[in-house]
């Protein structure tokens, strides 16, 4: 299973994992900034952007087929001690990397996501988008869904990139969003691997995030041992992309600790 990604840069690798129903272009603000540092390696996830275009086999749409793609990529590199940030299902992913390839994480950032699995009625939810999705009603429920990826004041002040977040979901096929959205449904609860974590992490979240608000950070923050959380002002679900400077600056004096 081969993931297209982009990298730049040289020193310690730092892997972006992006959210659904996103693709790597949401890093680019990090990219830029951080690759004069850093290795910076931002893949499409399974479905997604130009890794669309590979074939994967039946466990794919899972978080733990996510993660193995993600460490075959880490192994094509040969990279062994690489800081993985994820955001949102890209963090659910990272906890998978935990569970199953530990030793090739040099620290953890986690940003805009939660440990515990999806709820009876979450699941629920997810199985009404696929139906929606199936009936051809993919707009109306991509719509949905990003509105609720960044902050009323984001929309307010920084209206392109609400409209960068909007164009880039409407570009993903309906065979990219139904198989994840199964994924998403049936990942694994990571609440129980917390206390395991024994890794450098950061914990990022808005603190405008509606989909995975700041209470799910501070209980990650509690249970990982000497993890660090920064919950950004006026920022939604997507951090990152909302206010770069901010989320930069963080991840740079995080880094700086450990490089």
């Amino acid at each position: 299973m081969h993931l297209s990604a982009s990298c730049s840069g040289n020193g310690l690798s730092l892997l972006f994992l992006h959210a659904f129903p996103l693709n790597r272009r949401m890093w680019e603000a990090q990219i830029s900034e951080l690759s004069g540092k850093y290795q910076v390696i931002a893949p499409d996830l399974p479905y997604f952007g130009e890794s669309i275009l590979a074939e994967y086999g039946n466990n794919s749409n899972s978080m733990e087929g996510c993660a193995d793609a993600v460490s075959g990529l880490l192994d094509e590199m040969n990279l062994s001690n690489t800081v993985i940030c994820g955001i949102s299902m890209g963090g659910y992913i990272a906890f998978e990397l935990w569970r199953k390839y530990p030793q090739k994480i040099n620290a953890l950032i986690l940003a805009d996501t939660r440990a515990e699995g999806d709820s009876p009625e979450a699941r629920q939810n997810r199985r009404r988008q696929i139906a929606l999705i199936k009936e051809g009603k993919q707009k109306e429920v991509v719509g949905a869904l990003t509105d609720k990826l960044v902050s009323d004041h984001t929309k307010r002040t920084s209206p392109g990139i609400f409209e960068s977040v909007r164009r880039m979901a409407s570009g993903a096929a309906p065979e990219a969003l139904i198989p994840t959205i199964e994924g998403l449904a049936g990942r694994r609860d990571s609440t129980t691997l917390l206390h395991t974590i024994n890794v450098p992490t950061l914990i990022i979240v808005g603190e405008d995030d509606a989909l995975t608000p700041p209470s799910a950070s501070v209980a990650m923050h509690k249970k990982i041992k000497n993890s660090e959380l920064c919950i950004m002002p006026r920022a939604g679900h997507l951090s990152p992309m909302e206010d770069p400077a901010y989320f930069n600056e963080y991840v740079n004096t995080f880094l700086a600790k450990i490089s």
